[in-house]
């Protein structure tokens, strides 16, 4: 191999483009593990309602109770999906699934709404949170609160009313 004294550019270039890779590489690492801590985070707080939930209706508490949210996710199909049509996610709480995630296409999502049906329809689309991809559950997360208000809401109306 033959060493020149001095450095090329392109050496330098190398070496430039490396750091850069690096830094970006880095940059990418810590975004994962920030994503990773709020997932462990999401996972904690999707079993502990799951497990109160299960309770309370192990209990008799509460039966056939449902909140929906409002749609969190709108994404477009992959490329096997309908063009014309968005994917749809919402949370919700129910006493047969606990934390769960609701999937539509946008046209069965507007005919549901324009059923007046509200759970109706619903539970086949139901998947437990706990089965969702890490990004859907983080997504979600937030949502849970408000519902399982409502859901405690309605074993407090329940338990006064007897």
């Amino acid at each position: 191999m033959i060493c020149d004294a001095e450095p090329s550019a392109s050496s330098h270039q190398r070496v430039g483009a490396a750091d850069q890779i690096q830094a970006l590489a880095d940059k990418l690492d810590g975004l994962c593990n920030r994503v990773a801590d709020q997932v462990d985070a999401a996972d904690r707080a999707i079993e502990a309602a799951d497990r109160a939930i299960r309770r309370a209706h192990q209990l008799g508490l509460c039966h056939h109770q449902f909140a929906i949210g409002s749609i969190a996710i709108r994404r477009l199909y992959g490329p096997d999906g309908p063009s014309e049509c968005l994917e749809l996610t919402q949370a919700a709480v129910t006493t047969g699934f606990g934390c769960v995630a609701v999937t539509w296409s946008s046209d069965d999502y507007q005919e549901w709404q324009e059923a007046g049906e509200p759970h109706d329809g619903v539970s086949k689309r139901c998947a437990p949170l706990r089965d969702c991809s890490p990004t859907v559950r983080v997504a979600l997360l937030s949502h849970i609160p408000d519902l399982l208000r409502t859901l405690l809401r309605g074993v407090e109306r329940s338990l006064t009313s007897e």
